[in-house]
């Protein structure tokens, strides 16, 4: 018998082909994309589940508008649910970005859907409210063999996420939640799961891929799917949260279970579909055992694109989610404010700080009446990080705003996550821990080399996380202290070096204020995590929020273009920094940095050479 599992990971609330920050189509893009996938790929074979892996309610425009909406009584079905309901998915789990809202909005959009709604290493405390999730799903299924004939299958589910959003979401979980770590709640899931009658079982693994050995840190436990994979009694396994594409874009020397069950990672915000077909049999017990399996992912294209409105499929999520896109399209479309100039981020990481200036600045403003009833005379420090900058995202992912009028959607493009802003007391030496966090992000240069690319590839470029109110210079011969995941990889390499503030060095002992996002504040991305009793005060509950009302009120200032920090001279070696296509029409920026176009690469990012 053949069973093919169907899965989506990490939409983000990617639920139409379309850019609602760019306010254009994104025909290869969201859920709207795979619907044409999802309909043959369920049309080639006669059993066929459908299966979402997390992070789904949190995410651009319309999950943020459908999120403050759903705490409305008679505000209607929340638009991700919907759309599931209306692609027929069987069952989901939950992502750690599925905390974000709490557990009380959380079950409030969960409760309406139709589908089981798992979490296997999350437990409620008794103070927790009703929830949304079970620990597992035991889905009762008719099947047809390869004779036609038919019989029963007992599929079990499992879902897992981070043992980290106790951290990451401290203010909604603390007392109300347990977390297990993901391993140890699956060695005894599967068994359980198995005695209670299921025939196979799969595991939705809201976790990246890591190594494939046990977790050793913390940190480490954050990303166990390989490791998941080989613990006995799995039959396929779903990956997510770090938006690999998996089997494809596995990094070099990531080991890949040779044997036991197929994993897929269906990548992020609708770009993949994963499918995993599995060869059932009846063991000695008259049970199914799964004998063979494979997983390969499938992507939207140009045609499927183009047909993708004439499928049933297609057409029956449009019309779920019509009333949240137009109301989401109406919602970015509001003024703002003026801009001075343009404003793009091709550049941001080589050295023009308009996009984080702008954000530092009005930030530091918003903030101004908290900061004056508690420590006006300590300097205020503002983290400042620019997500659409390229990177993972592609050669598309960039700002590139004109002079004129600054619109809700552009403001959401630079800051488009709802989190919390609070106010710390720190340290210099925090701070010094900071900035070497955010300056790993560079690649380390040998003086004379060339064409090293500036940024680390393995690198997010959000972690290019700043802080505006200090001055530093970056010696990039030096070794990078961090790895890609924020653990430290050279504990004794100082990059950063004449810190100062005012124009007077920086001591470890110095006391300054920071204001920082509540994703940060948790020691995200192997940041510095700011202790508790380091909190002065909650400025806002949700940052894009409190950016538009300061834009709208005082507007944006002029658009400042250096950065706080410089990078020391390399020896003349030679870096090639990649940005997007869009970065042609803005040559004055190449030109002030000192770069100049050195062509494109296979991935449509065009490369820039400089000096160093």
């Amino acid at each position: 018998m053949h069973l093919r599992i169907l899965a989506t990971t990490d939409l983000h609330m990617a639920l139409a082909a379309w850019d609602y920050l760019a306010d254009r189509p994104a025909p290869l893009s969201g859920l709207a994309a795979l619907a044409p996938l999802i309909e043959s790929a369920r049309a080639e074979v006669r059993n066929v589940l459908l299966l979402d892996n997390g992070d789904l309610i949190q995410g651009g425009p319309m999950g943020e508008i459908a999120a403050s909406r759903a705490v409305t009584a008679g505000a209607g079905t929340h638009p991700a649910i919907a759309a599931l309901d209306a692609l027929g998915y069987d069952a989901a789990g939950l992502g750690n970005h599925d905390f974000n809202y709490g557990l009380d909005i959380q079950r409030r959009i969960y409760g309406a859907a139709s589908f089981p709604v798992v979490l296997t290493n999350v437990t409620p405390t008794p103070l927790a409210p009703p929830v949304a999730f079970r620990p597992h799903a035991l889905l009762d299924r008719q099947v047809i063999d390869a004779e036609g004939a038919r019989h029963r299958l007992r599929i079990g589910i499992l879902a897992f996420c981070p043992p980290q959003i106790l951290r990451w979401d401290r203010a909604h979980l603390r007392d109300r939640v347990t977390v297990t770590p993901i391993l140890e709640a699956a060695a005894a899931a599967i068994p359980a799961l198995r005695a209670a009658g299921a025939d196979i079982v799969v595991a939705l693994s809201h976790s990246g891929l890591g190594s494939g050995a046990p977790p050793r840190t913390e940190a480490e436990a954050e990303n166990v799917t390989l490791a998941l994979a080989e613990l006995p009694g799995l039959d396929a396994v779903i990956g997510g949260h770090d938006h690999v594409a998996h089997p494809q874009d596995v990094g070099p020397g990531t080991p890949l279970p040779a044997t036991g069950p197929p994993v897929v990672g269906p990548a992020a915000n609708g770009a993949a579909l994963g499918v995993v077909d599995l060869t059932l049999a009846r063991d000695a017990g008259g049970c199914w055992r799964r004998i063979s399996g494979s997983a390969h992912l499938r992507s939207p294209d140009h045609a499927t694109a183009t047909g993708q409105d004439r499928t049933i499929t297609a057409r029956r999520l449009a019309r779920a989610i019509a009333d949240d896109h137009a109301r989401t399209r109406a919602a970015m479309a509001r003024d703002i404010c003026r801009l001075p100039g343009p404003l793009t981020t091709y550049f941001a990481a080589a050295g023009d700080g308009r996009a984080a200036n702008l954000l530092a600045d009005t930030l530091r403003r918003a903030a101004a009446p908290v900061v004056a009833r508690h420590d006006p005379d300590v300097p205020l420090l503002v983290s400042v990080a620019i997500y659409r900058a390229g990177g993972r995202a592609g050669p598309d992912n960039y700002l590139d705003i004109p002079p004129g009028r600054l619109a809700a959607r552009h403001v959401d493009a630079l800051c488009p996550f709802a989190n919390a802003l609070t106010l710390h007391r720190v340290t210099g030496a925090f701070v010094a821990a900071w900035l070497e966090r955010a300056m790993s992000v560079y690649a380390t240069l040998r003086p004379g080399a060339e064409d090293t690319p500036l940024v680390d590839r393995r690198f997010a470029l959000y972690d290019l996380d700043l802080l505006h109110g200090l001055t530093w210079r970056v010696d990039l011969a030096v070794p990078a202290r961090h790895g890609p995941d924020g653990a430290v990889v050279a504990p004794g390499a100082t990059r950063v070096s004449d810190l100062a503030v005012e124009g007077r060095p920086v001591r470890d002992s110095d006391r300054f204020l920071l204001l920082a996002n509540s994703y940060r504040a948790a020691g995200s991305g192997g940041f510095p995590e700011l202790a508790p009793e380091s909190l002065v005060a909650e400025v806002t509950a949700n940052a894009p929020i409190l950016l538009a009302d300061t834009l709208a009120r005082h507007g944006t200032g002029p658009l400042r273009p250096e950065l706080p920090f410089a990078f020391r001279p390399a020896g003349g070696a030679r870096v090639l920094f990649e940005t997007g296509p869009g970065a042609r029409a803005h040559p004055e920026l190449a030109h002030a940095l000192g770069l100049a176009e050195a062509g494109a690469d296979d991935a449509g990012f065009v490369r820039y050479r400089g000096r160093l």
